[in-house]
């Protein structure tokens, strides 16, 4: 076999398995974390005062807590699933 050949798995190039594989785990990604914003928002006093009462903590710092985990999560988001992603997709 020439070296040079490109080699197709399960029918597709490994290139558009990539960018297919990168699509999906952002829209996972993005989807989970639109649930995650949407469940603090809507719930955000209901549930802070259980994780209050689980973890010792004040009301108001796991209310901040809540922010800077998403805000975490977003930026991990956008840097491990989105850019990658569109970096390939600017490739091909």
């Amino acid at each position: 076999r020439d070296r040079c050949q490109r080699r197709t798995v399960g029918g597709m190039e490994p290139l558009e398995q990539l960018r297919t594989f990168l699509a999906w785990c952002a829209a996972l990604n993005v989807g989970l974390y639109v649930f995650a914003a949407l469940a603090i928002v809507v719930a955000r006093k209901r549930v802070s005062r259980v994780h209050a009462g689980m973890f010792g903590l004040e009301a108001d710092e796991i209310e901040r807590q809540y922010f800077a985990y998403l805000a975490q999560y977003k930026i991990v988001v956008i840097v491990f699933s989105v850019v990658p992603y569109l970096a390939l997709v600017a490739m091909t």
